[in-house]
């Protein structure tokens, strides 16, 4: 489930890695048919079905709190000058605000 805003590119290339995409109007969060609370719906309803939830799971940030942001802090030896990355769910950049 993905927003139709999203590019032809990425939906393109999900598809190529054997996704199903199903895409949705995009909508504010707010609304009961936003695709994220859609994408839990839709998998409530769906036998055998798992979701990750990562927007919402307290868990995507806490595995990059435990290992990300130790992996750069050793990398770097402690010393980070500046930390650039893509925000997706923000769980890297929440989980490795604590270096």
């Amino acid at each position: 489930m993905i927003p139709d805003t999203q590019s032809a590119e990425k939906i393109g290339l999900l598809r190529s890695l054997g996704a199903e995409v199903l895409t949705v109007p995009a909508v504010p969060y707010r609304d009961p048919n936003n695709y994220v609370k859609l994408s839990g719906r839709i998998a409530a309803e769906t036998p055998g079905a798992v979701w990750a939830n990562q927007f919402d799971n307290l868990a995507n940030r806490a595995a990059h709190f435990r290992t990300t942001g130790p992996e750069i802090w050793e990398q770097t030896g402690g010393k980070v000058d500046a930390w650039v990355a893509a925000t997706g769910t923000g769980g890297t950049y929440a989980g490795v605000a604590s270096i």
